[in-house]
């Protein structure tokens, strides 16, 4: 019943798989998916500290990326990464860990303006990490952490706004974002969708179908609740960064 009543709407877009945009002021689709590695990196290092070592480390590697796992936390919780336009090499580090490090938003994008693949973004982010171990520049070390990483997305569009679902896959796991972008920035939504599902034990919700009309974007989504892992459906309705709603909930 949900789907009948929901798609009886005039759809005036479709779904975009090319639709991006270059920001240019450190607030596009590329450096949102920076901060959320750089926020989630302790994940995709953890394989490459493991005893068996599936990423084949060198010893200095192996140090190097100890040191960067042992300061993670010191710098997200001192100045975090920072974008600039036009900066010499891909990153440029000041002082010891906590202090800045700052990434060329240009080095973040193919030619043609489209955001590089999270794999690509990974590498550029250990590099930047590297520089602040005591064993300097890295060249090889974030192609060994992210390779077999793949990202898929699917975008829909309304005026000027763009909601992107991104997956992202490493082996036999899937991580997904929902990211809204504006001329300005690039929003991630997903923790926010997630608190607005009427489940008091979210296990995971995924993204069936995403469409948009003139004013907003209606997205299909199924959740699972609970030890039972009960499903529920509802449909995500995205006007802007602010309004919000789900509806149409079942069961």
């Amino acid at each position: 019943m949900i789907k009948i009543l929901i798609f009886t709407v005039t759809f005036l877009t479709a779904a975009l798989s090319f639709a991006q945009r270059t920001v240019g002021n450190g607030g596009g689709l590329a450096e949102m998916k920076m901060i959320y590695l750089f926020e989630n990196l302790d994940l995709y290092l953890a394989p490459c500290l493991a005893t068996n070592d599936p990423c084949a480390l060198s010893s200095v590697e192996l140090k190097q990326l100890n040191e960067i796992s042992k300061n993670l936390q010191t710098q997200r919780s001192g100045k975090g990464i920072r974008f600039e336009a036009g900066i010499i090499g891909d990153a440029r580090s000041e002082g010891s860990w906590g202090d800045l490090l700052v990434y060329d938003s240009q080095a973040l994008y193919q030619s043609s303006g489209v955001s590089k693949e999270v794999g690509e973004l990974g590498q550029i982010l250990i590099e930047g990490l590297a520089l602040k171990t005591t064993s300097g520049a890295a060249s090889a070390l974030g192609n060994r952490v992210f390779a077999g990483l793949r990202e898929n997305i699917q975008s829909v569009a309304t005026g000027e706004l763009l909601l992107h679902h991104l997956q992202i896959q490493r082996s036999f796991e899937t991580r997904s974002l929902l990211v809204l972008e504006n001329p300005t920035e690039s929003l991630d939504l997903t923790d926010k969708v997630a608190a607005l599902i009427p489940c008091k034990a979210l296990n995971s919700y995924s993204v069936d179908r995403m469409n948009a009309t003139k004013d907003f974007f209606l997205v299909d989504l199924t959740w699972s609740c609970g030890p039972s892992e009960v499903l529920g459906h509802g449909v995500l309705i995205v006007k802007n960064a602010t309004e919000i709603q789900i509806v149409g909930v079942s069961p």
